[in-house]
């Protein structure tokens, strides 16, 4: 392992262990009153083909997940917002978040920390922050009652600008 490699993966370390110690008293303290969903991943397939639940429960699925009570609106932004679950992914996340307006403890400490420990991803949560902020509000909606939903149509609704790593123009041959 080169030494940028051994930085990389400190950082992320860092990161992931950060975001692991911190989350239960987040829910403790600010998602005491959220109802958790009671949805198992795989009555999340059992959703309509390219609808809002069927796409949460194969992400799911794809990153060995399950969803966790009262922090199920997070997994949906993944999938909502085309993030992966990379620590900078994580981070790129929360900056949209953050352009959408969401002011939460959680979305600043993430963004903050970010900027500090990848100042050459500025650029990346910049331009995710931007995104956030030509989008319709996001996080004030209640994502339970979408499930059925097609996705391509609550990503029109939300005004959602195609994330850049999906866009046609990048994937080969296209």
């Amino acid at each position: 392992m080169n030494r940028t490699n051994h930085q990389n993966s400190l950082r992320e370390t860092l990161m992931i262990n950060l975001v692991r110690y911190s989350k239960p008293l987040y829910g403790l303290f600010f998602k005491s009153k959220a109802e958790p969903w009671e949805l198992s991943v795989l009555a999340l397939l059992q959703y309509p083909q390219q609808s809002l639940g069927r796409e949460l429960g194969l992400f799911l699925v794809a990153n060995r997940l399950k969803l966790m009570d009262k922090f199920e609106d997070h997994d949906v932004y993944h999938v909502l917002l085309q993030y992966s679950t990379s620590v900078v992914d994580e981070a790129r996340m929360q900056f949209f978040l953050l352009g959408n307006g969401k002011r939460s403890l959680f979305a600043l400490g993430t963004g903050f920390i970010a900027s500090c420990f990848f100042p050459e991803r500025w650029g990346a949560f910049y331009e995710a922050y931007k995104r956030g902020q030509h989008s319709g509000v996001v996080f004030k909606s209640d994502f339970l009652l979408g499930l059925n939903q097609p996705i391509n149509d609550l990503r029109s609704y939300f005004q959602i600008e195609e994330h850049p790593a999906f866009s046609a123009s990048s994937i080969p041959f296209a």
